[in-house]
């Protein structure tokens, strides 16, 4: 059968929310934020754990106009909020969440916001009236951008600050935002309300919340952690602290990886043998040097090219030359150029956007692998090849190369599953096509 291409439009449908994981709670990555009290930010982790659990449509609520209506006996208000003092804790709890939220605009436009509009604790346990439509900007619903927070491991939490660390640590160990989050003094104390200077950010604020996540990493807890590495900037003659640089640690991605970066590195042997045997060695002591993710995404970036029509390139050799120096190795010598690294392959579009598209369907099809699907589904998907990705003003088109069985198979039986873990890692405009023999 001749190469044909089948475009296949992804889109955002509803995505209800699963209660698989008895703990595990899916936040909107826009909700808002934790209080500085360990005392509310627990209780408002319960309530919004208790509408997530019972798996409540809000659509239906929002169509009709309909307050959802929540009432939680004291059985359960006690098993999660073990405290002497539980009815005066949930009590603050709710008096902050019935604030009004928000604030006016330049124009003088506003959009105010109060979550419950009553709250009565009683002896059969906590009732609440609640608005749907605030209430899906706190939780996850209709496939919006989200992440996922053990609810369990928040009960080991000490600090008043490590429920926002820890979640805001959970929203950017993603492969969109390369596993980093960068924070200013100033955001930092508008997040927590705070008015600190750079040492008290550092003393009461990051030093601690640091130590009490790697603690629970250590005593395996919590799967990840992060570090942080202080921005300066020249101010006048004196350089300042203008932010941290924060970097997530993922444990089992960590694990997953080293696995995948040893297979990559013997197909990466394999094609120098074929294509540049002169410069093989050097190349190879360099990579060896690499951390696992650049050894991947070098690997499926030397895939691209041996699967793509390369008639048109007069010299192959010095194209791909070309390539891994932008990965930051230098065919021409045994020593690697750290200062290229970090931030390859940058040099054009094309090569940037072939490398965002990498890191995506890295983290895509590893979900994939990871998931409680069958033998025979993960085999099947494992059949589709990363080919090509795009970005333009309008939509995002990714490609893959397979057989027309495996994108037939794919089509008919699989590709409502497909579209939502596409979506959880690729930007949501978008398009799929398949390079099909």
């Amino acid at each position: 059968m001749a190469n044909i291409k089948i475009m296949v439009q992804v889109k955002q449908e509803n995505i209800p929310i699963s209660s698989e994981e008895e703990a595990l709670l899916k936040r909107n990555k826009q909700a808002p934020g934790f209080t500085t009290s360990i005392v509310r930010s627990r209780s408002q982790l319960l309530i919004e754990r208790y509408i997530q659990f019972l798996n409540t449509d809000l659509q239906e609520y929002i169509r009709n106009q309909r307050i959802l209506k929540l009432d939680i006996p004291p059985e359960v208000l006690r098993e999660w909020y073990p405290t002497p003092n539980w009815k005066k804790d949930i009590d603050k709890m709710i008096r902050d969440f019935m604030k009004i939220k928000g604030e006016p605009d330049a124009d003088g436009n506003f959009d105010y916001m109060s979550l419950f509009s009553r709250a009565r604790l009683d002896d059969t346990g906590l009732h609440l009236n609640v608005d749907p439509e605030i209430l899906q900007i706190y939780i996850i619903t209709n496939g919006t951008s989200y992440t996922s927070l053990d609810y369990n491991l928040t009960t080991f939490f000490k600090s008043s600050y490590t429920y926002e660390m820890y979640w805001e640590m959970l929203k950017h160990d993603d492969p969109r935002d390369n596993y980093k989050f960068f924070l200013t003094p100033t955001e930092i104390n508008k997040k927590f309300d705070i008015k600190y200077n750079v040492t008290n950010i550092l003393d009461k604020i990051l030093i601690p919340t640091q130590t009490e996540i790697k603690k629970l990493f250590d005593a395996g807890l919590s799967p990840r952690f992060f570090t942080y590495q202080e921005r300066r900037e020249l101010v006048g003659k004196c350089k300042k602290i203008a932010g941290w640089e924060f970097t997530v640690h993922n444990d089992s991605r960590t694990k997953r990886q080293d696995i995948e970066a040893q297979e990559s590195f013997m197909k990466i042997d394999n094609f120098l043998r074929k294509h540049l045997e002169k410069y093989r060695i050097n190349i190879l002591n360099q990579i060896r040097l690499m951390n696992s993710d650049k050894i991947i995404h070098l690997w499926l970036r030397l895939y691209k090219y041996e699967n793509t029509e390369t008639s048109h390139i007069n010299k192959k050799t010095n194209y791909l030359c070309f390539i891994f120096r932008r990965y930051g190795i230098n065919p021409n010598s045994s020593k690697i150029d750290q200062s290229k690294i970090k931030d390859a392959p940058l040099f054009q579009k094309e090569e940037k956007d072939t490398a965002a598209g990498i890191r995506y369907w890295a983290e895509c099809i590893t979900h994939i692998k990871e998931s409680s699907a069958s033998t025979q589904i993960k085999d099947l998907f494992s059949q589709l090849n990363f080919y090509d990705y795009r970005e333009t003003d309008t939509e995002c088109i990714l490609t893959f190369k397979t057989s027309y069985n495996v994108y037939n198979t794919i089509e008919t039986y699989f590709i409502d599953d497909f579209q939502r873990v596409l979506l959880k890692y690729f930007p949501a405009n978008l398009k799929v096509c398949y390079n099909v023999k």
